[in-house]
């Protein structure tokens, strides 16, 4: 797709016989041209920061239930559901 457009055919055109939208093959040729054939790869969509992330020293305290008596822990799922 992206070597038809190179070929002179508009975006609109090219995504509209893919069956795709034509944002989405913007984005696709916008990555290709900024990364190669690279750019075009899966990749994760999970963000490189989080502001909101809990801190570290908070995450690495056990959980609750873990410090909770077996007596007050709430049962188990089954798995069967």
């Amino acid at each position: 797709m992206c070597l038809r457009i190179d070929a002179g055919q508009p975006i609109a055109h090219v995504a509209a016989e893919a069956g795709i939208s034509r944002r989405c093959l913007a984005k696709w040729y916008a990555r290709r041209r900024a990364h190669g054939e690279n750019g075009l790869l899966d990749h994760s969509s999970c963000p490189a920061t989080s502001p909101a992330r809990t801190a570290e020293d908070i995450a690495d305290q056990p959980d609750r239930q873990e410090r909770l008596p077996d007596r007050l822990r709430p049962a188990a799922r089954s798995a069967t559901r």
